[in-house]
């Protein structure tokens, strides 16, 4: 993947994912998504067996729709007040997908999340499938492998 044309737009999509995240525009987020999306955050180590070991986040569409819901809730009291979010995603590489009109991306993520005078910092590399459609790019799977995913977590009530 050396066009810099599809390198820009690759590029572009990832920031747009993550202004919208950072944003609370859960629904313009979440129309990214392909119909049979899959969303992994993998715990206790990097590559687990997601159907047999736990995870922070392991969800089809419906799991992603019933996420989004839950944020925009008034009863999401985790989230009370909102966070304040930027994520910064860099390192960016595209290869090409096993599967024909696909790419593979990979990059780097950090995350700043203010809250109740409180900042915490998550940062990891995530895993993008990216699919081409008329309307844009769109996200088949996303995984996202938190540099502390052996930790224990506090609030992480809000998109990675």
């Amino acid at each position: 993947m050396d066009d810099i044309a599809t390198h820009f737009r690759i590029q572009q999509f990832l920031f747009l994912e993550a202004r919208l995240m950072d944003e609370h525009r859960y629904d313009e987020w979440l129309a990214l998504w392909e119909d049979d999306a899959h969303y992994w955050v993998p715990c206790n180590a990097d590559h687990v067996d997601r159907s047999r070991q736990i995870s922070l986040v392991n969800e089809d569409l419906a799991g992603l729709q019933d996420r989004v819901t839950r944020l925009k809730s008034n009863s999401n009291y985790a989230q009370q007040p909102r966070s304040r979010i930027a994520h910064v995603v860099s390192n960016i590489e595209i290869e090409e997908a096993d599967k024909p009109g696909e790419v593979l991306v990979h990059s780097a993520l950090n995350i700043t999340v203010s809250r109740k005078q409180r900042i915490d910092t998550v940062a990891g590399r995530v895993s993008h499938h990216l699919r081409s459609r008329p309307e844009g790019l769109r996200i088949h799977r996303k995984k996202v492998v938190l540099v502390n995913n052996d930790e224990v977590f506090g609030n992480l009530s809000f998109l990675i």
